[in-house]
């Protein structure tokens, strides 16, 4: 079987899309990727959602104070947890249920309508700086200290991205494809053109619609903002990207973020990671530990801010400023000219 093979399904509460070109010998059908791709993504929520009483996430949650051996499933998304919750400098942190919950987070999101911004009530437990987990890599074992709860939603989704397409590409050997689940997405091309693809980069302030293209043959992109997923109205309005220092949804200058590099866990957490500290702090994390990714930023006043120490192979970006967002041109210069990060200038012709 030669050929592009198209699935559709919804998954994780959200959208699931994955393309695949096959070579020549290719004996799987389409059919029976998809029935692969539906059961990994089942079996990813049932072992992190918070939804479900029965995850292996919730049991751990259950068992604070304790230790408890977790699944290599587990183990390993809890420790790049933590080694993103250093590098982030305690910007991106598990720890932040509470705060989702006490702002009305406490069902899947398609029950968005019945939330209540702030109804939490119990003023929030401040996080300590230092982490409240425990993890034995021998035993593969977690602690999570008394009165701990975690979420996985800011890194569930771009880990298992990242091992479907891995499980494909590697081990299925699809030559080329695309793995996007809610707009984080991996894509490949081992081919010797190595085209790249097309993603359509989500516009902030108009739904539905793009406010440019990716090119990108090989590497991960992920989009982050707190403008989408929105309950309540006014005043009352909240989001689902929670500042650790405040346990509130976050107040930054970046209404949106799309990071992309070469790992879709990493691009997800500096793209939330950017719009929960703001252009300032997020930059310069990244431009401490993640300069192998580029980012897209938009900012609540307007500006778009292109950030990259270098060009990515394969990667390029072609962005169609809205006029009625664009900013004006000097405050495009001053976010172009910062002198404590290097952003992205187009090259001289």
């Amino acid at each position: 079987m030669s050929g592009r093979g198209t699935i559709r399904f919804r998954a994780m509460n959200t959208n699931v899309e994955i393309m695949l070109d096959y070579a020549a010998d290719e004996r799987r059908t389409t059919a029976y990727y998809a029935d692969r791709a539906r059961d990994w993504f089942e079996a990813v929520e049932q072992r992190f959602s918070r939804f479900r009483p029965d995850s292996e996430w919730s049991r751990l949650g259950r068992s604070a104070g304790s230790w408890v051996v977790v699944s290599d499933w587990l183990f390993e998304v809890i420790a790049a947890a933590e080694s993103y919750r250093r590098l982030t400098a305690g910007v991106f942190d598990l720890r932040i249920l509470p705060g989702l919950e006490a702002s009305g987070y406490t069902e899947s999101f398609e029950h968005a309508a019945a939330f209540q911004a702030g109804a939490g009530g119990a003023e929030l437990r401040k996080l300590s700086p230092a982490s409240e987990l425990e993890l034995d890599y021998g035993m593969k074992a977690v602690k999570l200290a008394e009165g701990t709860s975690i979420d996985a939603g800011g890194i569930a989704k771009g880990w298992a991205v990242q091992k479907l397409a891995d499980w494909l590409r590697r081990s299925r050997r699809i030559p080329a494809g695309i793995v996007n689940a809610g707009g984080d997405l991996y894509a490949w091309n081992s081919g010797d053109a190595a085209a790249p693809a097309i993603i359509d980069l989500q516009h902030p302030w108009e739904a539905g619609a793009a406010i440019g293209e990716l090119l990108l043959a090989n590497g991960a992109v992920a989009t982050s903002g707190t403008l989408g997923r929105q309950w309540g109205t006014g005043s009352s309005a909240a989001h689902h990207l929670i500042d650790p220092l405040t346990m509130q949804p976050s107040v930054s200058d970046v209404v949106q973020a799309t990071v992309a590099g070469p790992d879709a866990v990493a691009c997800e957490i500096w793209a939330k990671t950017l719009c929960i500290a703001g252009l300032d702090q997020g930059l310069r994390l990244m431009d401490e530990h993640a300069r192998d990714c580029e980012a897209v930023i938009f900012m609540s006043d307007g500006e778009i801010v292109k950030y990259g120490n270098r060009r990515q192979s394969g990667l390029a970006w072609n962005i169609r400023e809205p006029l009625h967002r664009a900013g004006n041109a000097a405050a495009r210069a001053r976010a172009n000219s910062r002198s404590e990060i290097e952003c992205e200038k187009e090259e001289s012709a």
